[in-house]
């Protein structure tokens, strides 16, 4: 009986789902990442809750430049389904399910264009001010 209680706990720990999102922490009212850690063209997905309301973006490296995006197009906005997968060599839209590649992300592919994410690279690090995060909250 106790194999079978340890079998069940065993099971239930390895079943838990894990969030695609990294939480958002801010010092001085700025988001920073290192730049270091980004690996070309695999997006990280981040999410920040405020009012009860989430306001999700990514950034992705995309040869060597730094790019972030809140995560929906404008097609998306309202569908309840808004946001993006990240692929090997592009982006994919959940609602859309239209491809986007990276190097495409500024222009997007007919209605489904990702909303820009004001951030700057400085020494190593990406900023994003939270400021720029909060406007975002409008497309949420």
């Amino acid at each position: 009986m106790m194999s079978v209680f340890l079998l069940f706990l065993y099971l239930q720990a390895g079943c838990k789902k894990t969030s695609p999102y990294t939480p958002v922490t801010f010092s001085d009212n700025e988001f920073v990442v290192n730049t270091e850690l980004l690996i070309e063209k695999k997006p990280v997905f981040y999410k920040f809750a405020v009012k009860e309301r989430e306001i999700s973006f990514f950034i992705v490296k995309v040869n060597g430049e730094v790019l972030s995006f809140f995560n929906l197009c404008r097609a998306c906005k309202g569908s309840g389904v808004a946001g993006y997968r990240g692929e090997s060599e592009h982006i994919a839209c959940k609602t859309c399910k239209i491809i986007i590649p990276y190097e495409g992300l500024h222009s997007g592919v007919g209605n489904c264009i990702p909303f820009t994410l004001e951030g700057r690279a400085s020494d190593g690090t990406y900023v994003i001010k939270k400021e720029s995060i909060l406007k975002g909250i409008r497309h949420f």
